[in-house]
């Protein structure tokens, strides 16, 4: 949705309307909880496009594909990635448990959206 359009266009009717102070703090709350839901699926989309060094990207059918694309040389040596940090079993399995579980809310989040009708090939 273009927002800047729809902001002014209900400035404009807000404007010109004779509705109550309680009428029009409804229709902008309603617009503001419009804005927010969409920023939050705009992140959700981020997140599970842009994730831990690989980008996923969806075909026409829904299919993804998880293409690594790492982290620049300047950034590894930053952060100190050749030097890495003791840890134990645990805790790598936990990290394993937590990535599993985001797997499956991801999957539910993504089965939950709305996904354009596939487009006929061309000839």
């Amino acid at each position: 949705a273009a927002w800047e359009p729809r902001s002014e266009a209900l400035a404009t009717e807000l404007q010109a309307s004779p509705k109550s102070p309680a009428e029009q703090s409804e229709r902008l709350a309603r617009f503001g909880a419009d804005v927010h839901a969409a920023w939050w699926e705009l992140f959700w989309s981020l997140m599970g496009k842009y994730n831990d060094g690989y980008v996923v990207t969806h075909d026409k059918q829904g299919t993804f594909t998880s293409t690594a694309v790492g982290y620049p040389e300047w950034y590894l040596k930053s952060v100190g990635f050749d030097h890495a940090l003791p840890a134990q079993r645990s805790s790598f399995d936990r990290l394993k448990k937590r990535m599993a579980d985001a797997a499956a809310v991801m999957a539910k989040i993504d089965a939950g959206r709305m996904h354009p009708p596939a487009q006929p090939a061309s000839l």
